[in-house]
């Protein structure tokens, strides 16, 4: 599996810069007193929160967090690990290229039987997509509990 890569941290009232990043991932949400350089670390100790979206866009997840009404914005960052960076997706994305392809020439009825098997194969790939990020999640949440002996502060399922 491809090393999975976040972006740097980012302050929380400089969030909106990320808006036209892919809409689905994994994202972090930590406290700094001095922000580290470089790629965000999912396994920091300052790492208070691991999460995922996989049905709308970081920034309409965060909206909707209850959770981060009550927690401090002062030194609060995020980081994201968008889904399109994977080569996961572009795998599934030529599979099903290619799977529609072999289809159509095979079934002879090219434009009933294509918008049918498009419509599965994008639900399908969703899918996948979907489970992929679910899996790093759990992963990273996995891995900071390995190392700190406990889930990261807002994680508490």
């Amino acid at each position: 599996m491809q090393d999975i890569i976040f972006s740097p941290w980012i302050a929380w009232n400089k969030r909106n810069s990320l808006k036209n990043s892919d809409p689905w991932g994994v994202y972090l949400l930590a406290h700094f007193d001095n922000v580290p350089e470089g790629s965000a670390d999912p396994q920091s100790v300052e790492t208070i929160y691991i999460g995922e979206t996989t049905k709308g866009s970081f920034s309409k997840r965060w909206r909707g967090r209850k959770k981060l009404i009550d927690i401090s914005k002062d030194n609060l960052h995020v980081a994201i690990f968008p889904v399109s960076n994977m080569e996961l997706k572009k795998e599934v994305e030529n599979a099903v290229d290619e799977f529609l392809k072999q289809r159509c020439k095979k079934s002879g009825k090219d434009t009933t039987i294509r918008k049918v098997l498009i419509k599965n194969e994008l639900k399908e790939r969703d899918i996948l997509t979907q489970t992929f990020i679910k899996y790093v999640e759990r992963k990273l949440i996995w891995e900071y509990v390995k190392l700190w002996g406990k889930r990261p502060a807002l994680n508490k399922e």
